[in-house]
């Protein structure tokens, strides 16, 4: 019951209706983030706006806000039993910028961070693309999830390489849904997002 009256509130604020969906599931996962019981923490009425406006306060609301983009962040990955087995990154589409350029079979892919100076950017030496697709003009997936091999970072960028020796010319796009980090004596990190790209071969 609780939960349609955050719900509520969040529909009423003046923005495009997929940023309010990422605000709710932002908020949800904030809440189980920091091991909130849902059931206990809308038992009364009166709890629902003000963890509401802690939710959008977590998540980045202010960025919202004032520059019409959602900020990424951290979430634990569990394993059936509840323990956390690692840490991977959510809705970092705003925080990286992805270009491609193809040159006869070959598609050269830089990946550009926004603020290369904060976490978790700044903690990374190299990065690939570990879930991709490539769809033509017709919406048809042609190529997908093909190994690509990881990447130095350097001043805040990376540059892949891509076989298209297979591809046919025509118009197609790049359609990029998680990108694997990667830091000497840690556990590779998954930064998830969607990037689509638009190109010519």
């Amino acid at each position: 019951m609780e939960t349609k009256r955050m719900k509520d509130a969040v529909n009423k604020i003046e923005m495009p209706s997929d940023m309010k969906k990422q605000i709710l599931e932002n908020c949800y996962a904030e809440i189980e983030r920091n091991n909130y019981g849902m059931k206990q923490l809308f038992r009364k009425p009166a709890f629902a706006l003000p963890v509401l406006v802690l939710c959008l306060s977590l998540v980045g609301f202010t960025t919202v806000a004032a520059a019409g983009k959602l900020s990424g962040f951290f979430k634990d990955i569990t394993n059936p039993f509840g323990t956390v087995t690692g840490t991977e990154y959510l809705d970092a589409t705003d925080e990286i910028e992805i270009s491609v350029d193809c040159d006869s079979d070959q598609m050269k892919i830089e990946l550009v961070f926004v603020n290369p100076d904060t976490a978790p950017y700044n903690e990374l030496d190299s990065i690939t693309i570990s879930d991709w697709k490539i769809e033509n003009s017709q919406g048809k997936v042609v190529m997908k999830n093909g190994e690509v091999k990881m990447s130095a970072i350097e001043n805040g960028k990376a540059v892949l390489t891509m076989s298209l020796d297979s591809l046919p010319e025509g118009s197609y796009k790049f359609i990029v849904n998680e990108l694997t980090g990667s830091k000497k004596a840690d556990s590779p990190l998954k930064i998830s997002g969607t990037w689509i790209v638009s190109f010519e071969k």
